[in-house]
């Protein structure tokens, strides 16, 4: 067991002569130390951001007040490694009018306090780098962090309000972990765990590699695909990069291999193969705590029945290994993805919240209940009453000399808000939330709009006046915690809306996987991988399946796969493919070559011959393009181009966290490590189910000059007509 020592934050000051950014660092005794019987191999290094543990925190420091004194982070952490050394490294700047010695910032971890960082003099005004060492015993799975600041500008007689008691913390400051890895059973009871663990301890999405005796099959691809998209819901918000490894054992960490009879790597040349469909837990060779999912069969077919047997919901998974063949589920309707919003049926809260306790929320003065709303990427709006929000909520009643507000916002813009009673502790609201009539948003800056993923809050508001009297007359005033709890059967509800987009749109296939998610199985979903694909250009395909699965919730389990661009399966298919870029594409970045390059892609798909024009090369570029399936009218091609395995892994990686691909847009983007190029260069189509009349007015209300010469023209013809009629009704009567 370890010992743990803490301590109050000693001494050990340095102030720059410059003073506008001088710093102080503070160090404290160290607490915890790695015990002598750790395995060194087996530690681990790990960041965690302070800002990336709250919502809406990104580059913003993190402000502590008087009246807003706490804040707390959540975080989880993997269930297969154990923390064996903690620390907290706190950059923070404190108000220079406050009293020193008694002003204080409180460290808690999990409840439990874990030491007191004295605000001194030299602390005051100035920035200030502290570390807090942090007791590793009272770490759990999920796991809370809470910094109070405890601030005084005068002895007696204070105003808890007041502007000059602040603490800022800065987004850099972070909680720094030693981990070292643990052996768990093999038992596939943990699945996902420790593959894919869904609790996570960072923002970043999940690596899991997928290694190959060699090139795969058709059927081998196509299972790997079905896995991959099974990883992508089960990874969730993380989102998830799948790298691919041809008879080559990846870095240290848990992995999943496929074999078959003609086609096993050669570290499993000593492990007998099951006999038909089978997936296996075991551990990797050459490591102490690392796992492998050894998914197995005699054919390709079987690999693929295996997986569908993994991914039944309705089958209980035990032991080390599930001998099961599964079997493809029904296909679903259109724009049924469970993250999304579905048409005329009301949707609960309580759906809607990702874990336990999303919709309770306490505060000294705004507490706030942030769910996900999600849309499908071509939801086109009608009217501004296209979605409602029924809401139910309980909370803490204001006292008589405070005034309390609750307020609904989406994507932190105000939509609506109502006083609250003081006689009640209950409440409702019907609000309409911000939309505008036609196509949803494609980012922030179009507010109030509706994008195709939104953050709705609901906040409950406190207002109070404070009178901080004399030093011989005191007046004191007490902050009690608020609390929050929105109804669980409270409802949002999308009705009157149509489905309608441009497409090939690069931005909606990189936000909600669209037009392939159109369908969340996937089934009106093809895959191109041919017979020769590198492991680089295997591992982008995969990622993207994952993503797909990612945005909608559910697995796409009827996606098919093809190695040829012949093969009849590709009609009445939206299509993905990877391949490497064709040699000489890429002359420049000009809006002229992304044009060359788009026709060159278009035709050599027309004509079937893709593979006789492709050639890799050394370089660290992708390209994106889409454009109109040239054997179905209405449908998508998607190409993921890669220069080299080294350009692939990193579009493998930016697709499995796309928010920095957010300016992608059109129809063609070139994707360096440094920069993304968008060009809109290929033609378009419309694609969904909105009313002839309703098109008409869309296509036209973009060009103001057609609509006055339209009006023009209707009003022409009917003055003409009312002029023509006035006519035969006086030569009538004469």
């Amino acid at each position: 067991m370890l010992k743990t020592s803490l301590s109050l934050i000693s001494a050990a000051v340095l102030i720059a002569a410059s003073a506008a950014d001088a710093a102080v660092t503070v160090t404290a005794a160290p607490a915890v130390t790695a015990p002598a019987a750790a395995d060194t191999a087996a530690l681990r290094q790990k960041t965690l951001p302070l800002s990336a543990m709250v919502p809406g925190g990104g580059d913003h420091p993190i402000r502590l007040t008087g009246s807003e004194p706490a804040q707390y982070f959540d975080f989880a952490l993997r269930r297969d490694e154990a923390v064996v050394n903690a620390v907290l490294n706190l950059t923070m700047t404190a108000s220079p009018s406050l009293l020193a010695e008694t002003s204080q910032v409180n460290v808690y971890l999990n409840g439990e306090l874990q030491t007191t960082v004295q605000l001194t003099k030299a602390l005051l005004g100035q920035r200030a780098n502290v570390e807090v060492p942090l007791d590793v015993r009272r770490f759990r799975a999920q796991n809370q962090l809470m910094l109070q600041f405890v601030g005084h500008y005068q002895p007696v007689c204070e105003n808890p309000a007041n502007e000059v008691l602040w603490l800022s913390v800065a987004p850099e400051s972070a909680l720094k972990l030693t981990t070292e890895k643990l052996k768990v059973a093999n038992d596939l009871s943990l699945f996902p765990a420790p593959f894919i663990d869904a609790a996570g301890d960072t923002t970043a999405p999940a690596v899991l590699p997928v290694v190959f005796a060699g090139t795969p099959s058709r059927e081998t691809k196509e299972a790997a695909a079905l896995f991959a998209s099974l990883a992508g819901k089960l990874a969730g918000w993380r989102g998830i990069a799948i790298p691919v490894y041809y008879n080559a054992l990846p870095p240290e960490r848990h992995f999943v291999v496929f074999r078959t009879k003609d086609a096993d790597p050669t570290f499993l040349k000593d492990r007998p193969l099951p006999q038909g469909p089978a997936v296996t837990m075991a551990d990797a060779p050459f490591s102490r705590t690392a796992k492998m999912l050894l998914v197995s069969g005699t054919t390709g077919e079987d690999l693929i029945a295996a997986v569908l047997a993994l991914a039944d919901t309705k089958r209980v998974l035990i032991g080390e290994t599930l001998a099961a063949a599964g079997t493809r589920p029904v296909k679903r309707a259109a724009w049924d993805a469970p993250k999304w919003l579905t048409e005329d049926t009301p949707v609960t809260l309580a759906d809607l919240a990702q874990y336990p306790g999303q919709l309770s929320a306490k505060s000294q003065s705004s507490a706030r209940v942030t769910l996900p709303l999600n849309l499908a990427p071509d939801t086109w709006f009608t009217s501004p009453e296209n979605l409602t929000l029924n809401l139910a909520y309980r909370y803490t009643r204001p006292v008589n000399h405070a005034d309390a507000q609750l307020r609904v916002t989406v994507n932190d813009v105000l939509v609506d808000s109502e006083n609250v009673s003081t006689a009640e502790s209950r409440g409702t609201a019907k609000v309409t939330l911000p939309i505008a009539s036609g196509a949803l948003s494609p980012d922030a800056s179009a507010a109030p709009a509706m994008k195709n993923r939104n953050a709705l809050a609901m906040t409950l508001a406190y207002s109070r006046n404070f009178s901080e009297g004399s030093l011989t007359n005191c007046r004191s005033a007490s902050l009690l915690p608020q609390q929050l709890e929105v109804e669980p059967g409270s409802t949002v509800t999308l009705s009157g809306a149509y489905h309608w987009a441009e497409l090939p749109n690069l931005a909606m296939w990189l936000s909600g996987g669209f037009p392939y998610t159109k369908y969340a199985d996937l089934s009106e979903t093809a895959l191109v991988a041919p017979k020769t694909i590198s492991s680089g250009n295997l591992s982008v395909l995969l990622t993207s399946v994952a993503r797909a699965a990612q945005a909608t919730g559910l697995a796409g389990l009827n996606l098919t796969v093809v190695e040829d661009w012949t093969d009849n399966r590709l009609t009445d298919k939206d299509i993905l493919a990877a391949a490497p870029l064709p040699e000489g594409a890429l002359t420049d970045f000009s809006t002229r070559a992304a044009q060359e390059l788009s026709t060159r892609l278009s035709k050599a798909v027309q004509a079937k011959t893709w593979e006789k024009t492709s050639a890799s090369f050394t370089g660290n570029a992708a390209v994106t393009a889409a454009f109109e399936s040239p054997f179905t009218s209405g449908r998508t091609v998607t190409m993921l181009l890669t220069e080299s395995d080294e350009a692939a892994q990193m579009l493998s990686r930016r697709l499995a966290d796309t928010s920095d691909l957010s300016s992608v847009s059109g129809t063609l983007a070139v994707i360096t490590p440094d920069a993304v190029y968008s060009y809109a260069v290929a033609p378009t189509f419309t694609s969904g189910n909105l009313p002839w009349y309703r098109q008409v007015w869309t296509g036209v209300s973009g060009h103001p000059l057609l609509v006055s010469l339209a009006a023009l023209l209707c009003a022409l013809l009917a003055g003409t007509g009312v002029y023509r009629f006035m006519r035969r009704q006086v030569k009538g009567r004469s």
